[in-house]
């Protein structure tokens, strides 16, 4: 039976279910820039695992492309809304093993998922999930940033947060995963695509977060690379997987 607090928390995120498997314009661009960046090629034969689907926008348009998404989600309405919409979902409790049925996936994608876990428990997921890759596979998460000094009002506007990572840090972690992070860097950042006065307004925040980052990692962490936008993409892949 769904909890109290699983009904609140949807309800506090604003999920509707008429909403599920939808997704906004800028959405669909910041997607499509992730997964372009990541290096995944989309076609129907692209297998993709989505940890933490919430309400179904990335699960929504990457369908599109592939025949072959599978959820997880920790929240057992959102199973139901997913397997409603035809969608292969799972409960996290079920055994990873069983899920993924023998199959490998070419992107594993975990967007504001893992602030929600506990260290050690992100470290063993991690262990898992690269088990489950192909031989180009990749994981992308997407959390706050703890390199950055503007990733406090995200990592605690919302009370389920356990865990901040740096990019050091998560360096440390995939190695104990058998897994090398190939790189960290700012959210795509959409310019064009949503209008005249919305790519005159991206363009100088985009130019004013290159100048705060220069700044902030020359000033206090030696010019040393750090994200500084308050969430930040890390893309991992198996040691000595190819590139």
């Amino acid at each position: 039976m769904q909890t109290n607090v699983e009904e609140d928390y949807i309800e506090w995120k604003g999920w509707n279910l008429s909403a599920f498997g939808k997704y906004s314009n800028e959405e669909r661009i910041q997607f499509a820039a992730e997964v372009r960046r990541v290096g995944t090629t989309l076609d129907r034969q692209a297998r993709v695992l989505e940890i933490g689907f919430g309400n179904g926008s990335f699960a929504g348009w990457i369908r599109q492309f592939t025949d072959h998404y599978v959820g997880i989600e920790s929240n057992p309405a959102l199973v139901d809304r997913a397997n409603a919409a035809g969608i292969e979902a799972y409960a996290s409790i079920a055994k990873f093993d069983a899920i993924a049925g023998g199959r490998t996936f070419d992107l594993i994608a975990a967007f504001d998922v893992v602030e929600h876990m506990a260290l050690n428990d992100f470290v063993a997921e991690l262990q898992v999930w690269r088990m489950h890759l192909s031989g180009r596979g990749r994981i992308l998460i997407r959390i706050p940033s703890g390199d950055s000094p503007f990733s406090g009002r995200l990592m605690y506007g919302d009370i389920t947060h356990k865990t901040l990572l740096a990019t050091t840090a998560l360096q440390q972690i995939a190695s104990l995963a058998g897994l090398k992070l190939v790189a960290t860097y700012p959210p795509a950042l959409p310019v064009f695509g949503l209008g005249p006065l919305k790519a005159v307004e991206r363009t100088i925040v985009a130019v004013a977060r290159k100048a705060i980052t220069f700044l902030v990692n020359a000033t206090f962490y030696g010019n040393r690379h750090g994200v500084v936008t308050s969430n930040l993409i890390a893309i991992f892949k198996p040691q000595g997987a190819l590139d």
